[in-house]
């Protein structure tokens, strides 16, 4: 069932109080923001000049030391980090060359050396054969000649001292040997120095029957000083 509408019957009209509250406070906000920006823009012309380019905003820190504060190290104002020395200062440089030296004094040479028969030669028993070498300071030492013969005995060849000339000397050997009865054998020829003991040991041994000085070793006080063997391969 419908209602009948009332004809004489009029609503009643709303109150416009809440709309214009609403735009008076829409009209204060907006008024404000135009005066603080126009403050704003104010602001920024009066620091800079007459200029009206856009002056660009620089970030700064908020909290810089007082002048008579800042820190003067570069490592500490450049953040603190060490920075990286440079390549070429990291290569390890070449050691400079060694300053020369003086020669020292040359210290005399004692050695002793056969230089002829050459080892392993060939002789002939009867024939004998010539020792030659080479000698350097004996240093108050002699140089003799020995055979050490397959009997097991050293025989003295020389009759004395060997004299050295210039650092050369030769000695001679009369026989080598016990006729034919060694014939292919060996035979040491040995050059020693010998000092003032070894000397005096030479001196006092006596000949035996067949007219040679021999010893079972060489005598206290003497050195061997080189070596030759050579082959006895005849006797005639």
């Amino acid at each position: 069932m419908t209602r009948a509408r009332h004809p004489g019957r009029r609503r009643r009209a709303r109150p416009l109080g809440g709309k214009r509250k609403y735009a008076a406070i829409w009209l204060l906000v907006t008024t404000g923001a135009v005066l603080v920006s126009y403050c704003g823009i104010h602001e920024i012309y009066a620091a800079g000049g007459e200029s009206h380019e856009a002056t660009p905003v620089v970030s700064v820190p908020s909290a810089l030391p007082a002048p008579s504060e800042t820190n003067t190290d570069p490592v500490a104002v450049q953040g603190g980090s060490t920075p990286d020395p440079p390549r070429e200062s990291m290569r390890a440089r070449p050691a400079p060359p060694p300053s020369p030296r003086p020669d020292p004094t040359p210290t005399p040479t004692t050695a002793v050396e056969i230089t002829s028969p050459a080892d392993q030669a060939k002789v002939n028993g009867r024939a004998g054969l010539l020792v030659r070498g080479h000698s350097g300071d004996l240093r108050g030492d002699v140089l003799r000649i020995f055979v050490y013969a397959p009997d097991g005995r050293f025989y003295l060849t020389d009759d004395g001292p060997v004299p050295t000339r210039n650092g050369a000397w030769s000695s001679s050997i009369q026989q080598i040997g016990d006729g034919t009865r060694d014939i292919g054998r060996f035979f040491k020829i040995t050059a020693v120095r010998a000092d003032a003991t070894c000397q005096d040991t030479i001196h006092g041994r006596s000949q035996d029957v067949n007219g040679n000085i021999a010893f079972l070793a060489v005598p206290p006080g003497c050195t061997i000083a080189d070596t030759v063997d050579v082959l006895k391969t005849a006797w005639n």
